[in-house]
């Protein structure tokens, strides 16, 4: 339980790296301009964290349960590849498609978020592999 709970939390802080990076970066400013009359002026670091990190407790929780009913043989590389292929479709490809139908955001925003949750969310899968693979095992 200690090691889920460490494993969480880091995930969670890898994701608010990532966050950060493809946030704060030149082009993801300069596509972003439409959210500038929408985004909070004050973004905490606090809240972010928070958010992250029950992410990661989430997304943990998640790939524990689903492990075993993942294709791929037993420690196979693939089963983590399915697993961060699922859940981008569910939660960053439909959220891309919500905001194309419902807001007026160019493409390259939308392409760049979607291209953006998939590298986040395949790094912690990547993470969830090599870490907490082996206490299901």
């Amino acid at each position: 339980m200690v090691s889920y709970f460490l494993i969480s939390v880091l995930a969670g802080s890898i994701m608010l790296i990532i966050d950060v990076v493809f946030v704060n970066n030149e082009f993801a400013k300069r596509i972003s301009n439409p959210l500038d009359s929408i985004q909070r002026k004050n973004n905490k670091f606090a809240r972010n964290l928070a958010v992250n990190i029950s992410f990661g407790f989430v997304f943990a929780g998640f790939y524990l349960m689903s492990y075993r009913s993942l294709p791929g043989l037993p420690g196979s590389f693939f089963r983590s590849f399915y697993f961060a292929s699922m859940v981008w479709i569910l939660s960053i490809v439909f959220k891309a498609m919500s905001q194309w139908v419902a807001f007026d955001f160019p493409g390259k925003f939308l392409l760049y978020s979607v291209f953006s949750g998939f590298i986040k969310i395949l790094s912690i899968s990547i993470l969830f592999h090599y870490l907490l693979r082996p206490l299901y095992l």
